[in-house]
């Protein structure tokens, strides 16, 4: 999962699902507002199949 900001700027990179986003970037506390995500991961079919997923939203910060 990427956490971009407003103006499109990667904030945070999340490799496992336990990962979480603090609300910072670079140890600074980010602002209010909307930030936006994409989470690509893999899934398997009843088959077994394995199938590519993205998945694209938005959270708000508050403070």
């Amino acid at each position: 999962m990427e956490i971009f900001n407003r103006w499109g700027r990667r904030l945070q990179t999340l490799n496992n699902i336990n990962e979480k986003w603090d609300g910072k970037y670079k140890g600074n506390k980010c602002s209010q507002g909307v930030y936006y995500w994409i989470a690509n991961f893999e899934i398997s079919d009843k088959n077994g199949n394995k199938i590519n997923k993205t998945l694209k939203g938005s959270v708000t910060l508050f403070r």
